[in-house]
């Protein structure tokens, strides 16, 4: 058994670490969260980090806002905190049918951070 303390600096050895945990599933999970990632990035650079939190508002989300767009686009965060945040940018994204699959990824990635 191990235990891994972030103090301060990147955590260049979490990424790593996380990976080992997760064994076969760290390239598919990986995998999601790029994919829903890159197409909220791409739609964020269509318009604007407003335009989509108010769009994600109207999608249900509760805690859309610029700031809260630009964490939920950086690869540094892994999800939302709140499934309803989650569910909106499903939506927004054209995943809503696999939002719920895509949440337990992330929710597995987290784990293993």
């Amino acid at each position: 058994m191990y235990v891994l303390l972030r103090m301060t600096g990147s955590g260049d050895y979490i990424l790593p670490i996380a990976d080992w945990l997760l064994g076969t599933e760290a390239a598919r999970l990986g995998s999601r969260q790029r994919e829903w990632k890159s197409q909220l990035r791409t739609i964020v650079s269509q318009s604007s980090s407003l335009q989509v939190s108010l769009q994600l508002l109207d999608l249900g989300s509760n805690r859309a806002n610029e700031t809260n767009v630009r964490n939920w686009t950086s690869s540094r965060n892994i999800k939302t905190h709140d499934p309803q945040d989650f569910a909106a940018i499903m939506k927004l994204v054209g995943l809503a049918d696999h939002a719920e699959e895509y949440w337990n990824a992330m929710a597995r990635i987290s784990q293993a951070l």
